[in-house]
């Protein structure tokens, strides 16, 4: 395995770690506020429970907005490749699928009959 390879591959463990991490920490911090705030006014668990599920709403927001963001890099990345595909069509004599696939008239199966 490559160093960039094994690198990617270790940022991803890092990363799932410290998703875990804030999915379980934050609404368990949360809940602490909320079980102090319903000591000391002295109700139910009333704001225990909200604050926790409003810890679990703000962590899913920021996954969800976080997803988003990388996507539209990936995207944005794609559609530069796409339009540099287009640009060089012409100079290297091949045209281009719309979808930015295989060159017109090419084929996967082309070459299995000619065996």
């Amino acid at each position: 395995m490559d160093v960039a390879a094994r690198r990617e591959l270790n940022n991803g463990f890092g990363d799932a770690l410290a998703r875990s991490f804030e999915f379980a920490m934050t609404p368990m911090i949360f809940g602490a506020i909320g079980f102090f705030i319903d000591r000391a006014l002295n109700t139910s668990v009333m704001f225990t429970v909200s604050l926790i599920v409003f810890g679990l709403v703000g962590v899913l927001i920021r996954w969800y907005y976080d997803y988003e963001h990388k996507i539209s890099i990936v995207e944005n990345k794609r559609a530069e490749r796409r339009n540099a595909q287009r640009i060089a069509a012409p100079v290297l004599g091949k045209p281009i699928d719309d979808r930015g696939g295989l060159p017109t008239g090419v084929t996967l199966e082309s070459d299995v009959g000619q065996q």
